[in-house]
């Protein structure tokens, strides 16, 4: 969105993304998500600048929206430890489960 938006957008990208910032947003990562030869992965030159798999480049995507909306950013990031690219094993987690469903007991990270 560097050169603008389109015609038909009725808000500035700052209206977009404070909008965003404010929503009720959990990322929900597996700390195995590690291949990157992942056939899923982007490998595209701008896909790599992103990171390397896909668990860095979710932890560098949430870095960089948080120091882009500061304060205004309280999305929550889960880390599910040892599974990788599986949603069933994903959402079936503790932490999955937690972020579905807004149960107690999951801590960040």
């Amino acid at each position: 969105m560097a050169g603008g938006t389109p015609d038909y957008v009725d808000q500035t990208l700052e209206a977009y993304q404070a909008r965003y910032a404010g929503r009720d947003v959990v990322y929900v990562l597996g700390t195995d998500d590690v291949d990157p030869n992942h056939p899923l992965l982007d490998k595209s030159c701008m896909g790599e600048a992103q990171g390397r798999y896909h668990y860095a480049r979710g932890h560098r995507y949430v870095a960089q929206m948080q120091a882009r909306l500061a304060a205004s950013f309280t999305h929550r990031l889960y880390d599910v430890p040892g599974v990788g690219h599986q949603a069933g094993r994903m959402f079936g987690s503790a932490r999955g489960l937690a972020a579905l469903f807004d149960t107690a007991g999951c801590p960040s990270k």
